[in-house]
């Protein structure tokens, strides 16, 4: 289904969208082999620029097995997205599974919410605890976790609050479903 060049941005992405832009820039970060976002909208052009650390890798894995994706994952680290892109650069931003591998999650946050235009929004799926689950080994260094409405980032060194540590946060919502939280947080206007 990735593989698709017809597959429709998603509906739950659709309200988060600032007006009616005719051009929706979308930042995938942690994007993998191949961005899990469609880019189809009928009376929109979605341009999504996929990032990942591992991009080059990923890249020479699709080349050996002649599979070429509708957008092509590009290198970037979450914690250098405003030297890599400027702010105000995007309509929306997703991450899922990805800023609880990243070397400093909050410098990600802080980094993500400026390449976002004011009023726009972050997306962030991921399970619950997942250091802990894999006992700190391979990618999985950090933990998100909600305490008191609000979504923690912690490991063995410390915990932080992504709001309290993150000036241009503005408006945000938490849901659970199962050990999965999906945090969305709007840059301020």
């Amino acid at each position: 289904m990735r593989l698709s060049s017809n597959r429709v941005f998603p509906a739950w992405a659709k309200p988060l969208i600032k007006g009616n832009p005719e051009t929706i820039r979308v930042l995938d970060i942690g994007a993998g082999p191949i961005t899990a976002l469609g880019n189809v909208w009928e009376g929109h052009t979605v341009e999504i620029t996929p990032v990942d650390p591992l991009a080059e890798a990923y890249n020479s894995l699709l080349e050996q097995t002649r599979i070429v994706p509708h957008t092509q994952t590009i290198y970037g680290m979450g914690e250098h997205l405003v030297e890599q892109f400027g702010e105000n650069a995007f309509d929306l931003a997703y991450a899922c599974e990805s800023l609880d591998q990243a070397l400093d999650p909050i410098e990600c946050f802080r980094q993500i919410l400026s390449t976002l235009k004011p009023g726009c929004s972050l997306v962030a799926f991921h399970e619950a605890n997942q250091a802990e689950l894999n006992r700190y080994e391979g990618p999985y260094q950090w933990n998100f976790s909600i305490r008191e409405s609000r979504l923690l980032v912690w490991n063995h060194q410390g915990d932080y609050d992504v709001i309290d540590n993150c000036p241009e946060a503005g408006h945000y919502h938490l849901e659970t479903e199962g050990s999965y939280i999906k945090f969305t947080l709007t840059k301020r206007s």
